[in-house]
């Protein structure tokens, strides 16, 4: 029996707003935004709007009765447009949404838009006779529907594309529209009507009318019911970018979440958005706040200005501060000159702003809120003009009248107008503070990085700098000590003493008159006092081995000699001009080498007279000394090594070798029978140069005064130390950093001196309540760069610090769960291995008591590649998360962890987001786990749920997309750190790893991490719909279980399952359910199963034995193959069950073998197994070789796959 009914025809357009690469018939995997899409009255028309528009990611998406626009920043959008439709057509906005828009953009406060009404639904009513016109969002998606009124006719409808290069009806019924960002993709439709609560289909397709024009063409259907037309619109190329960076999360006392940071996008996604286009050259700040379920947005508004930082007190205000683009920001009166900071204290409604601040000449970095809701502000600034207040524990800039930078930090007044207090922080150099806590008592801590030797320090863990211009070490480079005092800049060129133990040559530049000038230390770099001027800037320095007042320098060609201690200079006549020459001091007094153009020269009268040493006639390139015999020299003449025991005026020949041919000539100190030749390789010979080998597939450069077997290498990630023994090489790095000049003490063993830049060092200042006095204040820091970046105080006072460091030295406790800098994990593990990458900075943890004296726990994060920590934060326990990002495979990650995609040691792996959890109480880390979205700040709530802004990347194939590809949402952790994951692409197929499609009845793999609690497998059939407690839901339905793990899970789609629809994939455990992934469902995908090394389907031939180049299968026998994918089936098991026996496919099939038709015998279940299918295919008569296979089901071609053939 017919009922009549209202009959309705839906036309669904989902504009994804997280774009992903997809084939042909998939869909995009923009499920991921915890915020619903809302539309806005266009600004114009206010009042009496007849268009609307929103946002999805990038797109820029406005609607109105006749067309849907989407705007993705290109030069032209792309237009949906209804051919025909009614324009008079009013709109009817519907189910309100409590969150309003406000614009805070430009000084004019006349021209702020503020209280806009958000709607989550809007209709046109007859825009075609008997047709209304519907949109609203789904998640981050725009969909509209066609509603058909009982006796309307679909023949009405016309689509015309307008701003596509191309459109076109694929083979399979899809609508293909190309555009200049790639192809969109409207599937070809799916209708039905309904009987009873189930659906009914009925076959319907696009036809084209006329150029970009397309109508509905259906097939019998019952007028007076409803009648469902469900096209979807996805897009297989990105269109762009939010453009949106998050700088900081909070929560209030009532859980509200809120979220600050910058966009230069023209369409901020979280925000229904803003007409206006927002610079790309200007980032403008934003603020949104969410309901406590993160799904309603209560309002969200742009800030001029560039944010850095955020807090929120318990009443709902939003507290942002940052730095000023240009001076048309609102509210701030009273800006100097650029550069200008800025705070704002946003209404609880966010439409408006209780005090807007402008902060002259200071750039603030971070803001921090005290119970009472005054806020404390820090950063940066150049000024030496700060309006400190009266008392202020540092009141002069310590950079004095130069342009260097000082750190800052002060409390507000409650009108935010003025300063409770105001203090500078720092030295002579450059310093910067990066974040600020406050405890119970207003008492502020600070931390950043300073380069200041003279750092204000008080009541110190570490008085000292960790580095320094000069560094020493007494032991071979494990320990290293500061070696700089009374050298004003680090030197560029030492020199030691080839006899005299401590005595040390530095040359520098003086800052004051630019004047070089030589230092000398005669106590190891225990004091440094001015030597000598010098005329030129010297390319080397040579000390007469007899007589220390005569020095030789070498600049440009010319040699200079003092006799006097440096207090007068001659030039020295050489014997040729060239500007490429070496100067070498020979062990007798007076005596010196020079080599020029391949001609060795000798002088035994400190340079008066020279004479040419080429008796044998080669042409000489490297020239070095014996460090035992006094006339003992050794020159390397093409492959050729001689050797003198006279100074030169005789020769023999040791030996050749075209390897060593053009290297660095490095005798070993004590023991002139090991010999280095150092260049693009290092060849190693320990008997006098008589015999080489190849050491190291790089160069070194000098060779430990105490081991000859012990050598350095200067890298532009720092000094690494190589240690020769057994043939094999082993490296660890000593000192991370630019290293300009390394000199060993000959008269000491092992005692290595180093000149480097000046680093940075973390440090951690407690800044007493009124801001007259640092409680405490210390360096933290190790050899190399170390900056401090966030930091948590407890109620105790203990404060955690996060940041970064590529000092191999930096303190560490022996709870934390890694004590060695991971950039040092590089190391060679046998001869001639290539050099790693080293230096690469770790993230870190730290945590200090109350005095700031004690180290409670301390400990790397990191492995090869860069880590950085961005973020700590605690909750009301004490419990302490800290994140940031990781790359690195060797990452100290939990056992059940995630791990970064790519090779350990590989550039350009993917980064990611660690999160780590600290028990407060005894300092211990339980928890290290990685997230593939990129986050970059961090919060935690009353219920102990970590909130983390981030953004999120999609991968193709393994690999990240580049940064168009990034959408910004929030991610919610806390009970749910182990919260099931569903890996991005981690849907496959068994037997071909083939990502993104299944069909009904088959078995699908789901990887992801937490999945399960242990390991577990089906007992027998029917399978169970849940193992040790987890369930796969697919759009809320429990599938069939074949074996749970925590990173793996084997399920049946049922049978049930739609075809030609996208489902959605959840996890669900006793932890949660996971983010749903998306899986498209398809009537047929044949997938045969292969070794997935060689391609090679996995087939039994007639025999029993397996096919393959030993086993081939006769021309016209039949092989039998697995597969998935054959689709419905005649009598088949029910969902969950085994085949009892064979059921053949529905679906037409054929197979291609090489490039002949083979013949399919059977197709369908594979008896005794749960969906598996069986094929049974006959081989063409073919002569013997390899073929490629192919199967098709149902239109669908299979995978490609090889079978082997003998023929008859």
């Amino acid at each position: 029996m017919r009922i009549g009914s209202c009959c309705s025809i839906v036309l669904c357009v989902l504009v994804c707003g997280f774009p992903v690469a997809a084939e042909p018939g998939s869909k995009g995997s923009s499920r991921s935004s915890l915020l619903p899409l809302a539309f806005e009255p266009e600004p114009h028309q206010v009042g009496g709007a007849s268009g609307f528009v929103t946002r999805a990611g990038e797109q820029v998406i406005r609607v109105s009765g006749w067309e849907l626009e989407i705007n993705s920043g290109v030069k032209e959008p792309v237009r949906i447009q209804f051919a025909g439709a009614r324009r008079t057509a009013r709109p009817e906005a519907l189910q309100p949404l409590p969150g309003k828009v406000n614009y805070l953009l430009g000084v004019d406060r006349a021209k702020w838009r503020t209280n806009v009404p958000t709607w989550q639904r809007v209709r046109y009513r007859d825009v075609y006779p008997g047709i209304d016109l519907e949109y609203y969002g789904n998640q981050r998606n725009v969909e509209y529907d066609l509603v058909l009124q009982p006796g309307a006719d679909p023949k009405q409808l016309r689509i015309r594309v307008d701003g596509a290069s191309s459109t076109r009806v694929s083979k399979s019924g899809d609508l293909l529209i190309g555009t200049e960002h790639g192809e969109m993709v409207q599937h070809r439709p799916v209708v039905y009507q309904e009987y009873g609560g189930a659906r009914r289909p009925v076959k319907a397709e696009y036809r084209r009318v006329a150029n970009h024009e397309y109508a509905f063409a259906v097939s019998d259907y019952d007028a007076r019911r409803k009648l469902v037309i469900d096209p979807v619109v996805t897009f297989t190329a990105s269109f762009g970018t939010s453009g949106a960076t998050p700088v900081a999360v909070g929560r209030d006392a009532q859980g509200n979440a809120y979220l600050s940071g910058n966009t230069s996008s023209s369409s901020f996604p979280l925000t229904p958005g803003a007409y206006q286009t927002v610079s790309g050259f200007r980032l403008t700040g934003f603020v949104t706040k969410l309901n406590p379920g993160g799904d309603v947005m209560l309002y969200s508004t742009y800030v001029s200005g560039r944010i850095d930082g955020m807090a929120v007190d318990a009443a709902g205000h939003a507290y942002v501060t940052g730095r000023l683009q240009d001076r048309s920001a609102p509210g701030y009166a009273g800006c100097g000159p650029e550069p200008n900071g800025f705070v704002v204290k946003l209404g609880r409604r966010g439409d408006s702003a209780e005090y807007a601040s402008c902060l002259p000449e200071m750039t603030p970095t971070a803001i921090a809120l005290d119970e009472t809701g005054a806020a404390y502000v820090a950063g940066s600034t150049t000024s030496p003009r700060l309006a400190v207040t009266p008392g202020a524990a540092q009141a002069r800039s310590g950079n004095g009248a130069t342009l260097g930078s000082d750190g800052f930090a002060g409390k507000l007044k409650a009108d935010g107008q003025q300063f409770e207090y105001l203090t500078y922080l720092g030295g002579s150099a450059d310093d910067a503070i990066q974040a600020i806590a406050v405890d119970k008592a207003g008492q502020a801590y600070v931390t950043g990085w300073t380069k200041s030797p003279d750092f204000p320090v008080a009541q110190a863990r570490q008085w000292e700098p960790g580095g320094g211009v000069l560094m020493r070490s007494e032991d071979a480079a494990a320990n290293w000590r500061r070696a700089e005092s009374g050298l004003p800049v680090a030197p560029s060129l030492l020199v030691a003493h080839p006899n005299a133990a401590g005595v040390v040559l530095a040359v520098l530049q003086d800052p004051g008159d630019g004047i070089y000038r030589l230092y000398k230390t005669v106590d190891g770099g225990a004091a440094w006092f001015p030597y000598a001027p010098i005329p030129v800037q010297p390319a080397a320095v040579l000390f007469d081995t007899k007589d220390d007042s005569i020095l030789y320098l070498v600049a440009a060609g010319t040699l200079y000699r003092t006799t006097n201690g440096g207090a007068n200079w001659q030039p020295i006549r050489l014997p040729n001009s060239s500007a490429d020459v070496s100067l070498t001091a020979g062990r007798q007094g007076s005596t010196l080498y020079f080599l020029a153009l391949g001609t060795l020269w000798r002088s035994r009268d400190a340079g008066d007279t020279w004479s040419a040493l080429n008796a044998l006639g080669h042409g000489v390139n490297q020239v070095a000394v014996d460090a035992v015999n006094e006339q003992g020299l050794y020159v390397l003449g093409g492959d050729t090594l001689l050797k003198s025991a006279d100074s030169g005026t005789t020769w023999a020949e040791v030996g050749k070798d075209a390897r060593i041919a053009g290297s660095k000539l490095l005798v070993a100190a004590g023991n002139p029978s090991i010999l280095y030749a150092s260049g693009a390789s290092t060849y190693l010979s320990e008997d006098g140069g008589k015999n080489w080998t190849l050491a190291l597939n790089a160069g070194v450069s000098a060779i430990d005064s105490g081991d000859p077997h012990t050598a350095y290498q200067i890298t532009s990630q720092g000094l690494y130390r190589i240690r020769f023994e057994g043939g094999a090489a082993t490296s660890s790095l000593v000192l991370s950093g630019k290293i300009r000049s390394l000199q060993m003490d000959a008269g000491t063993s092992s005692r290595v001196y180093v000149s480097a830049p000046p680093a940075w060092d973390a440090f951690l200042t407690k800044i007493n309540s009124d801001g007259s006095a640092w409680v405490y204040s210390t360096y933290f820091g190790g050899t190399g760069f170390d900056v401090g970046r966030s930091l948590a105080v407890d109620v105790d006072g203990n404060v955690t610090m996060v940041g970064s460091t590529n000092s191999t030295n930096l303190p560490t406790t022996e709870s934390g769960p890694q004590r060695i800098f991971g950039g040092a994990l590089s190391a060679w593990s046998e001869a001639g291995a290539d050099l790693g990458a080293g230096a690469a900075p770790d993230a870190f943890v730290a945590q200090f008591d109350s005095s700031g004296q004690t180290l409670r726990f301390g400990t790397y994060l990191g492995g090869t590649l860069q880590e950085d920590g961005l973020g700590v934060t605690m909750d009301w326990q004490g419990t302490i998360y800290a994140m940031g990002t990781a790359r690195s495979a060797e990452f100290p990650f939990s056992a059940d962890s995630a791990k970064p995609r790519g090779e350990p040691g590989l550039a350009g792996s993917i980064a990611g987001t660690f999160l780590a959890r600290i028990d407060g109480s005894e300092p211990a880390m339980d928890y290290r786990g990685y997230f593939e979205n990129f986050a970059s700040a961090l919060a935690v709530d009353a219920a102990d749920q970590v909130l983390l802004a981030s953004l999120t990347r999609t991968f193709e194939q393994g690999q990240a997309t580049s940064a168009e590809d990034l959408e910004f949402k929030i991610i919610r952790f806390g009970e749910s750190l182990v919260r099931p994951q569903v890996a991005t692409g981690g849907l496959v197929d068994p037997f071909t790893q083939r990502t993104g499609r299944a069909v009904p009845g088959s078995v699908q793999w789901l990887s992801g991490s937490h999945l399960a609690s242990g390991t577990a497998e089906a007992a027998g059939t029917p399978l169970p719909l849940e193992l040790l407690g987890t369930r796969v839901l697919i759009d809320g339905r429990p599938a069939p279980l074949l074996k749970v793990g925590p990173e793996r899970i084997e399920f049946q789609v049922p049978y049930e399952t739609p075809a030609d629809t996208v489902v959605e994939i959840v996890v669900r455990t006793a932890e949660g359910d996971s983010l749903p992934a998306a899986l498209r469902i398809l009537k047929a995908a044949p997938n045969v199963r292969v070794d997935l090394e060689t391609a090679r389907a996995v087939a039994t031939n007639e025999d029993g034995s397996v096919n393959g180049p030993e086993h081939p299968a006769a021309a016209g026998s039949v092989v039998t193959v697995s597969l998935t994918g054959v689709g419905p089936l005649e009598n088949g098991p029910v969902t969950g069950e085994a085949a009892a026996g064979k059921a053949r496919a529905v679906l037409p099939s054929s197979v291609r073998i090489g490039k002949k038709d083979g013949a399919v015998v059977y197709l369908g279940a594979a008896p005794g197994q749960v969906g598996v299918g069986q094929a049974e295919i006959r081989i063409p008569m073919l002569v013997s070789s390899e073929y490629p296979m192919v199967l098709t089901v149902g239109g669908v071609a299979g995978n490609r796959c090889l079978i082997s053939v003998v023929a008859q």
